[in-house]
């Protein structure tokens, strides 16, 4: 005979047949063992009844499914109904408890000499990398819950309540966001004892596709259904208004800041305006005077004057990579904010162009011709390269050792002081679609230097602009242009724009005549041609990556529409950095890259450009910093004698860890629907 179970833990779960073996070990593990499990399948689509099936054979553990789908408060409260045990726990399916949990609420309940009650637990955040840290879970204030669950989530996870008072205060199936707050708060109000457990026995898991980070209508349903919840007579007098303000106008403020990112002026004004009313101070300090920059840039007339007056930018937030840890966050997370101003087509008469891109006039460089020439984005090179041009333009005033071509009518220039591969995808073929959209490429003629006619992906991706002209100049040679015109360059190399990222994304292929199908490959991409900047040990690499379906490519081997073609095909993607590493930008929104770094590198001097293109182009992202061969020429980086030290560093073979990288490989996989 089965014994009565002491805790029935419900776990409502939809389509998780990915995590939630995960969720069913965490209670096989629990040293706690007098316990039911009820799954409450809501009539999922996929195999989550084929995974769950093995574990049924435990008579601790029961299945019930939904007939249609109902949402979480529905299979919740079905869960409590059909239950058996004394207290009730919950489990979310893509998170887990563990293995002391239960004991450490049994005990707990002990200690009150089993008096019914609310208990509730301490827990910890991990990300989906499995990187782990402490949830904020300040004491519990029994002589003011309501201020307490407004102001902190306390999530059903970390639940244990007495099955009768459970049965009294069913979830509300009309509040299917906020509904940890809202039961909790009836139950407040209702008097139930509730205690607070001194102990992290859960982990919660920021699933990408959970609603807290993956639902783009967040704020919008959050607002609606805190709404609905403070609207309920029972809470009448009871909620303080200051708490319930402060989540109104932390909405209102979420809901500006997405409208103000969409470009919809009326609606930032609007919702910053709605934030502010709510609650003036705003909900966290320092917020106010955000708010007033907004409705001051988006109010209706005067915000046109401070557009003109200031340069319309655009904060830009990069997810930082999935599998991060801390060590390497702080690497990071510096360059993971940034602010993007709008790009605009100039147009100087009798402008001066060097052969590395400069543009100028009377021995001025004009600040907006090449990256890092104002802000403090990366390093600034504006006085160097201002006096580079001052310099050339004075010995071009003889014409004898540095020459100047007159170029007559309207011309363009694209080209800039840094130019390689991956300038010339995210940045340069950008610009000539923004020329391109305006016109411009019907009336000027793009000054072309010789060199340009042995690069072959400069000329093929020309070809798809067929409106354009060329005038061939001497790549040693100034131009006097008589009418010059150019798309400014971005303000420095690592402000890149998630709407020119997608531009090229979507134009490129479309141009070259791809057609798009689901991507399926597995590619790792090998410079063992270079001879440098590659794995030490790739040969044992290749041979681990190729066992798992991974094809071994060299983009050296392959032309620019080949590489296009590849890169819309390819599903998962792994590479140390290198200019070629730029094609990910043809990668379908969804595809998964991995990222070799060279770890002092990305110490000293790296910005991480890969990350910011992978992830502002809807990819996944992972990283794995490695080591590298020979780590003592490190410590002369940033020298003032010995420059070359930082191309030196950079070049460096490293060494590739094949425990974590497969452990990574496990991750993109199942990422990647492998």
């Amino acid at each position: 005979m089965i014994e009565q179970p002491f805790f029935s833990v419900i776990l409502p779960a939809f389509n998780r047949e990915r995590s939630i073996v995960k969720a069913i070990h965490s209670l096989l593990e629990q040293s706690f063992e007098n316990w039911e499990l009820l799954i409450v399948d809501d009539a999922s689509t996929d195999q989550m009844a084929s995974v769950i099936a093995p574990y049924l054979k435990d008579q601790r553990i029961r299945y019930l499914k939904n007939e249609t789908n109902r949402e979480r408060c529905h299979s919740r409260n079905r869960g409590i109904q059909e239950s058996k045990g004394e207290y009730i726990c919950f489990l979310d399916s893509d998170d887990y408890h563990l293995p002391n949990h239960l004991e450490e609420l049994f005990i707990a309940i002990q200690k009150q000499h089993n008096q019914k009650g609310f208990f509730f637990t301490h827990a910890y955040n991990e990300t989906e990398s499995g990187e782990r840290s402490e949830r904020f879970c300040p004491p519990y204030t029994s002589n003011d819950p309501y201020t307490y669950f407004l102001r902190y989530t306390v999530n059903p996870q970390r639940w244990c309540v007495h099955r009768e008072f459970m049965l009294e205060h069913l979830f509300d199936p009309n509040v299917i966001i906020c509904e940890d707050m809202d039961t909790s708060l009836r139950m407040a109000a209702a008097g139930v004892p509730i205690s607070q457990v001194d102990q992290r026995t859960t982990v919660y898991v920021a699933a990408s596709d959970s609603f807290t980070h993956g639902d783009p209508k967040k704020w919008e349903k959050e607002l609606f259904y805190l709404k609905r919840i403070f609207a309920k007579p029972v809470f009448k007098k009871l909620l303080p208004v200051k708490e319930k303000r402060k989540l109104l106008s932390m909405c209102y403020f979420h809901l500006a800041q997405k409208a103000f990112l969409q470009g919809e002026r009326a609606n930032t004004f609007k919702r910053t305006i709605e934030s502010m009313i709510v609650f003036p101070s705003g909900y966290k300090p320092g917020l106010t005077k955000i708010q007033v920059v907004l409705i001051l840039y988006n109010f209706p007339f005067v915000g046109g004057v401070f557009q003109k007056l200031f340069r319309k930018k655009k904060p830009i937030n990069v997810q930082l990579p999935l599998n991060i840890t801390k060590e390497h966050q702080s690497l990071m997370q510096p360059y993971a904010s940034y602010v993007l101003r709008e790009e605009q087509i100039v147009h100087i008469h009798n402008a001066l162009v060097t052969p590395e891109g400069f543009i100028g006039k009377y021995g001025m460089l004009h600040r907006s011709c090449a990256f890092n020439l104002r802000g403090r984005g990366d390093k600034n090179f504006y006085l160097s390269y201002a006096r580079l041009f001052l310099e050339q333009t004075i010995v071009s005033l003889n014409g004898k050792s540095l020459i100047r071509l007159y170029v007559p009518g309207k011309s363009m220039v694209i080209h800039t002081k840094w130019f390689n591969y991956g300038f010339w995808l995210n940045s340069v073929l950008v610009r000539l679609l923004i020329a391109e959209k305006a016109g411009l490429l019907k009336e000027v003629k793009l000054i072309y230097p010789e060199n340009w006619k042995h690069i072959h992906y400069i000329n093929a991706s020309l070809d798809l602009f067929p409106d354009l002209q060329k005038i061939v100049v001497p790549n040693d040679q100034l131009y006097n242009c008589e009418e010059l015109y150019f798309t400014e360059v971005r303000q420095y190399t690592g402000a890149i724009n998630p709407e020119h990222v997608r531009k090229i994304r979507d134009e490129i292929p479309k141009r070259l005549g791809i057609k798009l199908a689901p991507p399926f490959r597995k590619v790792y991409v090998s410079r063992k041609k270079r001879g440098v900047r590659m794995p030490e040990n790739e040969e044992e690499i290749i041979s681990f990556l190729t066992s798992h379906s991974f094809e071994i490519i060299d983009f050296d081997d392959l032309n620019f529409e080949q590489q296009v073609t590849l890169m819309t095909e390819t599903r998962v993607l792994i590479s140390i950095h290198g200019a070629g590493m730029a094609n990910i930008n043809f990668m379908q929104k969804g595809g998964t890259v991995l990222e070799l770094i060279n770890e002092p590198y990305a110490k000293t001097e790296y910005t991480f450009p890969f990350w910011k293109l992978g992830t502002l182009n809807e990819l996944n992202y992972y990283v794995q910093f490695c080591p590298v061969v020979d780590e003592s020429k490190t410590a002369l980086i940033g020298s003032n004698e010995n420059r070359q030290e930082t191309e030196y560093l950079v070049n460096q073979n490293i060494v590739v860890d094949q425990f974590k990288l497969r452990s990574n490989i496990l991750r993109t996989s199942l990422i990647s629907n492998s």
